[in-house]
């Protein structure tokens, strides 16, 4: 009696799409959101590549509008167009190699109950 419910059970497949979909469905979350966040992650870090590279160039070339560490800072946030960064995380130095701007910028997850949040940081000197 217990063999015959036994094979019974393994030979019935009702269900089983259910089951093989509970196993797959959340992997293929993780992969599509994954790569939508690096992509994401990829973008933010080249922009504030881009913010921090001309602002170092813009306070060389035009004192006047960059020279101070405020005015570098605002110059910077306002060249980021794909996310808001605050003018706070931007600094300007005079270092050896000439003036430097730095920034250090939380990016905010997507899958924020998965993975820390990570801190993207850029820096570029210029004479």
């Amino acid at each position: 009696m217990i063999r015959r419910v036994l094979r019974s059970l393994v030979r019935c497949q009702a269900g089983s799409a259910a089951i093989e979909a509970a196993f797959a469905l959340p992997v293929l979350f993780i992969t599509v959101f994954g790569t939508i966040e690096f992509g994401r992650l990829a973008l933010v870090q080249s922009s504030i590549n881009y913010a921090v590279a001309e602002t170092a160039r813009c306070a060389v070339i035009r004192p006047d509008v960059c020279g101070t560490s405020d005015q570098a800072a605002a110059y910077a946030a306002d060249r980021i167009r794909v996310a808001q960064v605050p003018a706070a995380a931007f600094t300007l130095t005079s270092e050896v190699c000439g003036k430097k701007v730095s920034a250090q910028v939380q990016h905010q997850l997507i899958l924020y109950r998965l993975f820390d949040d990570p801190t993207l940081t850029a820096e570029f000197c210029r004479e």
